[in-house]
């Protein structure tokens, strides 16, 4: 799973292995990767449930909704499903169930709108390829690697994986 944000956030890489999950966080600009292992990311606190990381809501929690409905969103049948989320404020969900996403979410101040869908080819991700890997855990270790002196400064020890 990819994660890009509009800012100068590095894009984040979440794999599924089976000791849990990994993150690889991508500074193309500066050549390099960190890699932290389920390992890192037990010890610093940094380890997101991985339903979390795939979708808006947990397919669990999204079968608990009910369904009120449906509509048409970017040409496709989506299931509209309204109840209370966990904090007890009221969650609105349009699933597009042929392909699994989000066509939009609402809940609290928080809102997401699917605007556009196109499949992409795998060269669309960013490339691992050629960047230099840094091991989370050992970046400490390194005083004199310039990259590791700016991930330590920008993003400091200890930071949200979110």
């Amino acid at each position: 799973m990819e994660y890009r944000e509009d800012n100068d956030a590095p894009a984040r890489l979440w794999r599924r292995l089976d000791d849990g999950i990994e993150r690889i966080e991508m500074f193309a600009g500066h050549g390099a990767m960190v890699v932290a292992s389920p390992g890192d990311l037990r010890t610093l606190d940094e380890l997101p449930e991985w339903d979390a990381l795939t979708g808006i809501l947990p397919p669990a929690r999204r079968a608990e909704l009910p369904v009120s409905g449906r509509v048409r969103r970017l040409g496709m049948q989506a299931t509209r499903h309204v109840g209370p989320g966990a904090d007890g404020g009221r969650v609105v969900l349009e699933w597009l169930d042929g392909v699994g996403l989000p066509a939009r979410y609402h809940h609290g101040g928080y809102r997401l709108r699917l605007r556009a869908l196109e499949r992409v080819d795998a060269d669309a991700f960013t490339p691992l390829a050629g960047l230099r890997a840094y091991d989370r855990a050992d970046l400490g270790d390194m005083p004199l690697d310039p990259f590791a002196r700016h991930y330590l400064e920008r993003y400091g020890r200890h930071r949200h994986a979110h």
